[in-house]
């Protein structure tokens, strides 16, 4: 039986992207002309005190421009963006009936879903900011592959991170692995290029984070998920039990991320034989609705993005990112007027 209600207008599921999907200032263009986004990100950067105060002006001034894969400044920025932009779709009216996020979009998820509180999610992304900038430098590649296709050809340090469709990879270890990876899957015929990261993301490298930040949320008072969420940890709904569990959040960023799994729940939760559903990507790059675009239930299904695609994940004007935000509301506006 689908665990996502169904009604007269279908579900609606808000899908918030992670790392790779950053560009210099995303969403700047929404901070001027959304008051809601702009309050709740405004929030989190008053929250997070002074880091707040340097994310921010990094973010607005475009300072950080040569730092936007930085995992330290970039992962509390997706986070914050992510939440903003859903918030303020939440505040026009598109409610989700179901949440799916890909790796620091998971937590914004869990805050959108109430199992743990702004204030605590931010002292998270603190402390997850501040135990990558200590971690071992590392990356991620994109392959165009399954698993079993590059397993033969990885080395020690490298592992699949996260499998997010058929034949959709993200390869994570340290930069020498993966250029020894790169090379032999050059050889092989298979296609990969560099993804957004200097940090080995869900591969145990990044234990140590994990442990540090599992001390924060272990503090925290945790509550089951008011809304739906298709975890990319698990590929299955987040269950009360695991909600309440710190290092169900925290252990994520040293763990797979099984999106592509996730995201066939997610359609599996989807009532059938209901109204087609909405998907909405709130955040940057465009990357989680192209994926679900791809999956056979996605093409009877309206996929949106709340901002625009970045060519090569870089420069999008403010301009074009108010006028595609706009385009969202007036587009969603038209479909439920009909």
């Amino acid at each position: 039986m689908s665990t996502v209600r169904s009604g007269e207008r279908g579900a609606t599921v808000l899908l918030l992207p992670g790392q790779g999907t950053q560009y210099p200032r995303m969403a700047a263009g929404v901070y001027g002309a959304d008051p809601v986004f702009r309050d709740t990100i405004e929030e989190f950067f008053t929250l997070a005190g002074r880091d707040g105060a340097r994310w921010r002006r990094e973010w607005l001034t475009g300072r950080a421009s040569s730092r936007v894969d930085e995992s330290e400044y970039s992962q509390p920025l997706l986070f914050a963006v992510d939440l903003a932009l859903a918030t303020a779709l939440r505040a026009r009216g598109i409610e989700p009936d179901l949440l799916a996020g890909h790796s620091v979009g998971e937590l914004a998820a869990a805050v959108l879903a109430g199992v743990f509180d702004l204030p605590v999610a931010v002292e998270l992304m603190r402390e997850r900011a501040r135990g990558l900038a200590e971690a071992p430098e590392g990356g991620m590649v994109a392959v165009a592959a399954s698993p079993e296709d590059v397993l033969p050809l990885l080395g020690d340090d490298v592992v699949v991170g996260a499998v997010n469709g058929p034949r959709q990879l993200l390869l994570c270890g340290s930069f020498s692995g993966l250029a020894a990876v790169r090379e032999r899957l050059r050889v092989a015929g298979v296609v990969s290029r560099p993804a957004g990261a200097r940090s080995a993301f869900h591969s145990p490298a990044l234990n140590g984070v994990a442990e540090r930040c599992e001390r924060v949320l272990s503090r925290a008072p945790l509550r089951p998920p008011t809304v739906p969420i298709s975890s990319g940890r698990t590929g299955s709904p987040v269950t009360d039990a695991q909600a309440r569990t710190p290092g169900f959040w925290t252990g994520q960023i040293a763990e797979p991320v099984l999106f592509g799994e996730a995201l066939a729940g997610l359609f599996e939760d989807l009532p059938a034989d209901g109204p087609p559903p909405l998907l909405v990507e709130a955040g940057p790059g465009g990357s989680l609705a192209a994926l679900a675009a791809r999956h056979r239930r996605g093409r009877g299904a309206t996929i949106l993005t709340a901002l625009p695609s970045a060519p090569g994940g870089r420069n999008v004007d403010e301009a074009s990112e108010a006028a595609a935000y706009l385009r969202l509301l007036e587009r969603v506006t038209t479909l439920r007027a009909r």
